[in-house]
């Protein structure tokens, strides 16, 4: 979910608290509504270098925006607008994709289910939950499930760049 100001802050990476000062913010001015996968031939071109993010997330501001903000940070995007359709784009894609940043509210399989599927798939990508919701619960046993951190939303730009950049580099060296 957006802040009613647009803005995303990040406010934990691997349960421990980050600061930083720029702040990402976005005006909501496309529909909300889910989008077939986004930029799948560009993911497929880059199959074998493991450095492409997949971003899963139902409300289309946040994911064009957390995409044009990692382009622009020299990383391959490909977007998908629910559990459904990301899961079908990592099944198709794993090898190429080196960090999945999801969401933990969507229509049809939520983030719980839907990280579920991807560690089926690919046990050793590292998956980044960028969320509004609060379900400490539903935190808690996907933190006890191997997720890579926890980036609450509003979330910080130079945070996102940091916890993407580590995360990457780490699961490159683990292949």
């Amino acid at each position: 979910m957006l802040a009613d100001s647009g803005e995303f802050r990040f406010q934990q990476v691997h349960g421990e608290p980050v600061q930083s000062a720029a702040l990402l913010s976005c005006q909501s001015t496309k529909d909300d509504a889910p989008q077939p996968v986004e930029d799948a031939p560009q993911l497929r071109s880059l199959h074998g270098q493991r450095n492409t993010i997949l971003v899963i997330d139902d409300a289309a501001p946040v994911r064009d925006v957390l995409r044009e903000l990692l382009q622009a940070s020299g990383y391959p995007v490909v977007a998908a607008a629910d559990g459904h359709a990301g899961v079908e784009v990592f099944r198709e894609n794993h090898q190429s994709v080196g960090l999945v940043i999801l969401d933990m509210v969507m229509p049809g399989i939520g983030g719980p289910e839907t990280y579920q599927l991807l560690r089926q798939i690919d046990s050793d990508c590292p998956v980044l939950v960028c969320t509004g919701y609060s379900g400490a619960a539903d935190l808690q046993a996907m933190r006890q499930q191997g997720i890579a951190g926890v980036l609450p939303k509003p979330v910080r730009l130079a945070v996102l760049r940091e916890a993407v950049a580590t995360l990457i580099d780490q699961h490159r060296e683990h292949k």
